[in-house]
């Protein structure tokens, strides 16, 4: 079997008793990522909004389309949010400008604010609404989940 559709063969049939399964993949482009986006029928981008992770922007959209092309026509890229977002740096605002330009209606409203109790969450090996459910980083998740929803 082709490696690219392993997840999306394993995946077969999941839609008849789930409504959502949302895939998680590490920062990097590599085989796990690949099958995610085979198997996929949605695209949410996470960001920094830092230099590096701009300029790596490109990158994404364009192996995006290169699955679409080749493995899975019906992908789309649904939203683009930011993580440890600080708004009150002007490098932030400058990216947040440029993404904005570059994907539109596709920028989501939420942002996923910078918050030490999301490091700590991971350091205890709970979620974050299991470890602060009345943090910054729990509301802003639950904003996004909704926003995500809404669309």
């Amino acid at each position: 079997m082709p490696r690219e559709i392993i997840l999306k063969e394993l995946m077969a049939g999941l839609d008849k008793t789930y409504d959502y399964c949302i895939i998680d993949c590490p920062p990097s482009l590599g085989l796990i990522t690949l099958n995610a986006l085979v198997a996929a029928d949605e695209v949410y981008i996470p960001m920094e909004a830092e230099f590096l992770a701009y300029r790596g922007i490109d990158s994404i959209v364009g192996i995006i389309n290169l699955v679409k092309k080749h493995f899975n026509p019906g992908l789309m890229i649904k939203g683009v949010f930011f993580t440890k977002y600080n708004e009150q740096r002007v490098l932030t605002k400058e990216i947040k400008n440029q993404i904005n330009g570059y994907f539109g209606d596709n920028l989501m409203k939420t942002a996923i604010r910078v918050n030490v109790a999301l490091a700590e969450a991971q350091s205890s090996g709970k979620d974050i609404f299991e470890y602060d459910p009345n943090s910054n980083g729990a509301k802003d998740y639950m904003s996004l989940v909704n926003e995500i929803i809404k669309n």
